[in-house]
Order: C-alpha cells, then sequence, then structure tokens
C-alpha cells in the first residue's frame, strides 16, 4: 500500500473580511501535496486569532466554543479519511471533502426525489 500525506490546517483569512469586522475561518486539507479550502462558516475577532496553533486565543466562551468546534472538524474529517480508505475509495482532497461535506449523499437524495416524483405522475397520469 502506498503512503500518503495528510494535513489539516484552520485559518482566519484576512483578505476576506466581514462585514461585521470579524474574520472568516477556512479548513485547509492537503493530501499528497494537493490541498482544498472550504469555509466553516464561522468567524473571529481578528486579534483573536492565533496563526501558529490555527486557533482563537483566550478563554472567553466564544473562543472556547470556536475551538471545540474545529477540533470537532479536524476529527471528522480524520474519521472521513479512515471511512474512504476502508471502503477501498482512493483518498484525495476532492473526494475527502465530498464525503465531509456529504455531497455525494445529498446528490443520491435529490436524485431519489425526482424519481419518486417521476412514478407518482406516472401512476396518475395512466
Amino acid at each position: 500500500m502506498e503512503r500518503s500525506t495528510f494535513n489539516v490546517l484552520f485559518y482566519a483569512k484576512h483578505t476576506k473580511r466581514l462585514k461585521d469586522g470579524t474574520l472568516p475561518i477556512f479548513a485547509r486539507i492537503t493530501v499528497n501535496g494537493n490541498r482544498n479550502e472550504f469555509s466553516l462558516q464561522r468567524s473571529v475577532e481578528s486579534g483573536q486569532w492565533d496563526s501558529v496553533k490555527g486557533k482563537a486565543k483566550g478563554n472567553s466562551k466564544q473562543n472556547k466554543e470556536l475551538n471545540a468546534y474545529l477540533e470537532t472538524v479536524r476529527t471528522n474529517l480524520y474519521i472521513k479519511k479512515r471511512e474512504l480508505e476502508e471502503s477501498g475509495i482512493v483518498v484525495t482532497v476532492d473526494s475527502l471533502k465530498r464525503a465531509f461535506m456529504r455531497l455525494d449523499e445529498q446528490e443520491h437524495r435529490v436524485i431519489e426525489i425526482f424519481k419518486e416524483q417521476n412514478e407518482k405522475w406516472a401512476f396518475y397520469s395512466s
């Protein structure tokens, strides 16, 4: 089995300051040197972000909750990576992101809904 590298990094995007003055937080996943980034739909005050540690500074309730969320995201990414490996799917940044965000599940659900709707219409039109 070929050895692969995997890393998760969280960062505050200073170039995309939000209207309320906070910085959006992004996750960057890297697999075998390829990377992909996505927003976590969370933000932090600019002075409250520790770039080296990749988490919020201080002990405020808000920052503790944010850091707990970041650890949950990190853990879930590692779980999804392991699930992909166990199911024999090649782990890439795209496959991992899709698995983490459940994009494949959403696409299948939409197709199922359309099929059910088409079957109902076929029944009523006959």
